[in-house]
């Protein structure tokens, strides 16, 4: 006996997933698409299914199962009565090595008796989603050696799967797909908000081969070839109608082909300086140094932190038709109207040096530089910085202060580096605590060892909802270590002061990372976990 579709409407709205005045909006497009109202939703607000299934069961106050992160308890799998199997009842480790049976019949009291029955156990029931359900029975009839037709897959139920997953991670607001073979097993994980989540923790492994197959057919890749890497692209259609790029890796590995797709979307490309998560103070120093005439601008980090879209952020602030603006990209990763791009690498002739000399022949005001990479590189945007350019561009260093120790490394003169670096900006992705189930708390003896000297006025934790899928966090936001430079500090970086002694003499023109992500932890935007996470053993 299915839950009936009104309880989950109710419940999504209860839980806050939706608006009441929303359902008539999501009822009509159901009847347009021939579709369920659940499916109506996922579409018009990009909410994966799993969400709804939470609601429901945070209404009814009973566990809900992810799949992907519950192990399957093999040995009550491989011992239940085959009516649980059949009817989409998974058994998984709880706590303490306790059985939980996960199913979508959480009604059916009669066939949750007998798989208890068939266990010997009297366990806690716990609901799942009906995909995820279907996933973990195609793997226990596996590991059960049934030979049966549910155990199988034709190349038509691999598109089918191909399409499920490329959705669900699109509805996940995932950045990447792993897809990753074991010895009995293919694992489907996303990267979500920086950090990978299991989606499909057990696959039968000609599931998995077929599924390889598909996606390679998809990316114009050679099925065929099987011991080398290849790379590729594709476009898929989504459920909602919209054309998703993506970019395809596969390696072999010892247990077969591993594949990481890159989901290239659109959502860095919407963000504002203003929703980067700067604080006012910060905000408006980066504002008044992207708005000088002449100068340079670094942003330093590790890859992935970010820079790439704080430095489109900051064109964008900027662009009008009254400015020339040029970029060197390799490569370029979001188009921006009104910016001519040049893709470093198109040819053999169009390397970051080259092309940063013939630029400067296009009578540009603004320049942005994807990566100084080598002391041609940099030597060529300080001397444009210098002949009244403003040039924005990106480092690898760990501190927004080591970008002038990187400079001089490089080989660049100090003078230089002095009178044209206007300042720098370090930064970290944490996950933002999700608004809707955010708890203030007290801070611990030994969390509060760790702040030292530091004030923190207020600490949230969150415990996880619908909202956020039991994360307890919900996107992502900057932290800035923020270093620009006055007289001061220009003159000790012309002498070629270490890096100690110019951040000694900062002052408030430095603000370390550390104390801008307790200012986030104290607004409820981050969690002091997560902050240490990414500070701890950087200028604190």
């Amino acid at each position: 006996m299915p839950l009936r579709e009104q309880e989950f409407l109710d419940a999504a709205v209860s839980q806050g997933l939706i608006e009441d005045d929303q359902l008539i909006e999501i009822r009509r497009l159901a009847n347009a698409q021939g579709i369920s109202s659940m499916e109506a939703i996922t579409i018009a607000h990009r909410i994966p299914l799993k969400a709804l299934y939470h609601a429901v069961a945070a209404e009814r106050n009973i566990r809900f199962v992810d799949l992907g992160i519950y192990p399957i308890d093999e040995d009550s799998a491989r011992d239940m009565a085959e009516i649980g199997l059949r009817r989409g009842v998974i058994p998984v480790q709880g706590e303490e090595g306790k059985v939980i049976l996960a199913t979508a019949e959480i009604d059916d009291l009669a066939l949750i008796s007998a798989v208890e029955r068939s266990l010997d156990i009297l366990a806690e029931v716990a609901l799942a989603t009906p995909s995820a359900i279907s996933d973990s029975v195609q793997f226990i009839r596996k590991l059960r050696n049934e030979e049966v037709a549910t155990a199988e897959i034709d190349p038509e139920d691999a598109s089918d799967l191909f399409a499920r997953v490329i959705n669900e991670a699109y509805l996940h607001h995932a950045s990447d797909i792993h897809i990753e073979p074991a010895e009995n097993t293919i694992r489907i994980r996303f990267r979500v908000d920086g950090r990978l989540i299991s989606y499909i923790s057990s696959l039968p492994p000609e599931t998995g081969r077929l599924l390889v197959s598909r996606i390679k057919v998809f990316s114009g890749l050679d099925i065929a070839e099987q011991r080398a890497p290849q790379d590729g692209r594709m476009q898929f259609e989504l459920v909602n109608g919209i054309s998703q790029d993506m970019r395809v890796a596969v390696i072999p590995t010892r247990f077969g082909e591993r594949i990481t797709i890159r989901l290239l979307g659109t959502t860095d490309e919407n963000l504002t300086l203003s929703t980067l998560g700067m604080l006012d103070a910060e905000l408006e120093a980066f504002r008044q140094a992207i708005q000088k005439p002449h100068g340079i601008v670094l942003l330093t980090g590790p890859t992935g932190s970010g820079k790439s879209t704080t430095l489109y952020s900051a064109l964008k602030e900027i662009n009008g038709s009254w400015r020339n603006i040029i970029t060197v990209e390799d490569p370029i990763e979001q188009i921006v109207p009104n910016v001519s791009q040049v893709q470093v690498g198109a040819s053999d002739k169009v390397t970051f040096e080259s092309a940063l000399r013939s630029i400067l022949r296009h009578d540009p005001d603004v320049v942005m530089i994807g990566e100084v990479r080598d002391l041609a590189t940099a030597d060529i945007a300080l001397k444009a910085a210098l002949t009244g350019h403003l040039v924005f561009s990106s480092l690898h260093t760990n501190t927004a202060v080591g970008a002038v120790t990187r400079l001089m490394d490089f080989g660049c003169e100090p003078y230089l580096v002095g009178a044209t670096l206007a300042g720098a900006i370090s930064q970290r992705l944490v996950r933002r605590l999700c608004h809707a189930c955010r708890e203030e708390v007290d801070v611990d003896d030994e969390k509060r060892a760790l702040i030292g000297d530091y004030e923190l006025k207020r600490h949230f934790h969150s415990v996880g909802c619908p909202q956020c899928l039991g994360t307890g966090y919900s996107g992502r936001i900057g932290l800035f270590e923020c270093f620009w430079t006055g007289d001061e500090t220009r003159e000790l970086i012309s002498k070629g002061a270490a890096e100690h002694e110019i951040s000694q003499v900062g002052g408030d023109l430095h603000k370390t990372m550390f104390r801008d992500g307790l200012d986030k932890v104290s607004l409820g935007l981050t969690s002091l976990e997560e902050v240490i996470g990414v500070t701890i053993g950087a200028t604190i």
